[in-house]
């Protein structure tokens, strides 16, 4: 069985882009699409997973996988199925720059 047929759902990647208001002086977060239709498969995280992970990633509530894109967590989320996740780590699966291991949780 390959990777790419443990992949069954489609998700975007959007990176943040910050202007500043010319009136107020604000900075203000606009969010573009970088990436659309990428096959991925996401999961909820069990409680093991939950106990055995280091501090920030215990944030997360699921786990995405996909294979590699340059990604950064403080530029990029995700949207899948019209939800937005925030990405608290990213692991390099098997560390090959093949397949990401993504952990996120719902923006509230």
């Amino acid at each position: 069985m390959s990777f790419e047929s443990l992949l069954n759902t489609t998700c975007d990647i959007q990176e943040k882009t910050e202007t500043q208001d010319a009136q107020t002086g604000e900075m203000v977060a606009s969010w573009a699409n970088v990436f659309t239709d990428l096959d991925c498969r996401i999961v909820d995280k069990n409680f093991v997973d939950s106990k055995t992970s280091s501090s920030l990633y215990q944030k997360s509530t699921h786990m995405l996988y996909m294979e590699y894109k340059d990604i950064m967590p403080t530029t990029h989320r995700f949207v899948i199925d019209s939800e937005n996740y925030k990405i608290y780590g990213i692991s390099d699966m098997g560390s090959s720059a093949k397949y990401l291991c993504i952990y996120l949780a719902k923006y509230e």
